[in-house]
This record gives structure tokens, C-alpha cells and sequence, in this order.
């Protein structure tokens, strides 16, 4: 159920997102969003993995995309003329040193994005890297940059505009397909864990290979042979009835089971408690006796 939830779910989800991250209906940001699902679910009272598959939901309906915390490097455009530039660094010689190291390191900066690495700048003007970003974000507040500071969380970006909650749709046909998909492959798992047959044939029946033979080394194969096939305990419930019945003295079940070696004497005893169990023999005073 949670890995499924109801359409009330996801769009209460949805919901969130927006207050979350302050969208208005209609709005569409151009750029991705820092997203802590912990912090997420708790500031609306959500239950974490309830809500990361109603997410997923909404990224497999095309209404977002959530990308797990890859490191996106700082970036920067200067957005106003070297003429605005000069009269800025005019005004801020604070700013003076900042501004002639970008321009130095970073050839291309009027026309598109650059990448940048605030510790490697602040080791040029020997200052630490949170006093570069401080630089970098006063001058994108005074309109002269561009600047995203560098980023190691999962990101999540809205695909489409925001539509009101009564507004989103999703692909019923398309959910049910895969939430049966989904029980089926539960099943099927569960199937592989309960069965007694041999892994490998299980596996390549489920991708539609059959007659393979017993692989004889998985957990399965490997307990049939300590268990032994009905064939080989008949054969050694013969044997055993045989020994008591040759013996010139009545025996002990170690004696018995002397006749034996390695595994077969596991199967013997095996065998010997099966006799047991159809009354076929029994023991008085520690010695074994076919039963007339």
C-alpha cells in the first residue's frame, strides 16, 4: 500500500510541494529545488515513505523530477556591461579584489555560465570559502551576477507548471498496470523464498526459461541431498531391516549405524527413525528387534 498510495495521497503531496517551496497556481520555477525529504515530511506531519512514493508517482507522471544528492559546482554570470562592472568596483572596493580574480580565472563570464570553485578563489585572495560565497551572493543581490551556490543534495524540479490539486491527473490505466506489476513481482518473490525447488530453474522459469536441470548447489539442491531422495531412504530401510535380519546377535542402533559411513549414515538414521514410526522395528533395552 505504501508503495502505491491513493490518488488523495499523491495530490495531498503535491500540495505540499507547492507551500513548501511557496509556488502560487500557474507558476513555474525555472530552476531546481535543495529537497530534504525528512525535513519535508516533517514540517507537514507526512509519513517518509508513504511520501517518497507518491513522489515518485508524480516524477512517473511527468509533474516533477527528483534526482538523488549528486554535487552540482558553484556557478556565475556577470549580467551587466564592463562599463556597470568598472563603476560597481568603483563603489566597492570591498568587491575589487573578488571581481578581478573572477575576471582573470574565468575568461567568458558576460556571455554564459561558468563554473567555479569558491575554495580555490578564496586561496588566491587568502580568504576562506565561506567569505567568497558571501562576496558572490552580495553581488548577485546588487544585480551585477548570476551566482548558484554549489550543491550536494537531491535536487527536485517542477516539470510543468503548478495546476491547482483538484487539477493534477494521473494515469489511472498507467497506475494500475504498475501496482499490479508490482504485486506480481512481490509474489514472485515471496514464491522464490517458500519454494523447496532448485534457485536456479526457479529464476529462469520467471524469465520464461523452462527444462533447465537441478543447478545441485543451491540451499535447495544442497538440502535434498542431505535429506536424500525417497529412492536412496528405501534402499536403506531394505538395508537396515537386512542387518537385523542377518544379525547372529541382536544390535545396537550404534552398532547399526557403524555400517555406515559420512552422509549416508545421516540418511541410515533418517531412514531407521522412518522404521520406527511404521512400527516396522523397535528397540527394547538399547537393542533393536524386527517387529513380527
Amino acid at each position: 500500500a505504501q508503495s502505491f498510495p491513493e490518488l488523495k495521497e499523491i495530490r495531498r503531496v503535491y500540495q505540499a510541494l507547492g507551500s513548501f517551496y511557496q509556488l502560487a497556481v500557474g507558476s513555474h520555477p525555472a530552476s531546481s529545488f535543495d529537497f530534504d525529504l525528512v525535513d519535508f515530511a516533517r514540517t507537514f506531519q507526512l509519513e517518509p515513505a508513504k511520501t517518497l512514493s507518491a513522489l515518485k508517482m508524480l516524477e512517473q507522471a511527468g509533474w516533477i523530477a527528483l534526482t538523488d544528492a549528486v554535487y552540482l559546482p558553484a556557478s556565475f554570470r556577470i549580467k551587466v556591461s564592463k562599463e556597470t562592472l568598472y563603476d560597481y568596483q568603483i563603489r566597492n572596493p570591498k568587491m575589487d579584489g573578488v571581481i578581478k580574480s573572477l575576471l582573470r580565472t574565468h575568461h567568458g563570464a558576460f556571455k554564459h555560465s561558468i563554473h567555479i570553485k569558491e575554495a580555490q578563489l578564496g586561496r588566491l585572495l587568502n580568504q576562506n570559502a565561506g567569505a567568497i560565497r558571501k562576496a558572490l551572493e552580495l553581488m548577485r543581490q546588487d544585480g551585477i551576477i548570476d551566482y548558484a551556490p554549489a550543491k550536494d543534495e537531491p535536487q527536485l524540479t517542477f516539470i510543468q507548471p503548478r495546476v491547482d490539486t483538484a487539477d493534477l491527473l494521473i494515469d489511472q490505466a498507467l497506475y494500475n498496470f504498475r501496482k499490479e506489476r508490482y504485486a506480481y513481482r512481490i509474489a514472485q518473490v515471496k514464491g522464490y523464498l517458500a519454494s523447496d525447488a532448485c534457485r536456479t530453474v526457479f529464476m529462469a522459469a520467471y524469465f520464461g526459461e523452462e527444462g533447465l536441470a537441478d543447478c545441485g548447489v543451491c540451499d535447495n539442491c544442497l538440502d535434498r541431498k542431505k535429506q536424500g531422495s525417497p529412492d536412496e531412504l528405501q534402499s536403506l530401510r531394505q538395508t537396515i531391516l537386512q542387518h537385523l535380519k542377518d544379525a547372529a546377535m541382536p544390535m545396537s542402533s550404534r552398532q547399526l549405524l557403524q555400517h555406515f559411513n559420512g552422509r549416508q549414515r545421516d540418511l541410515a538414521l533418517e531412514a531407521l527413525a522412518e522404521l520406527f514410526g511404521e512400527e516396522l522395528v523397535e528397540e527394547r533395552q538399547g537393542v533393536l528387534y524386527l517387529r513380527p
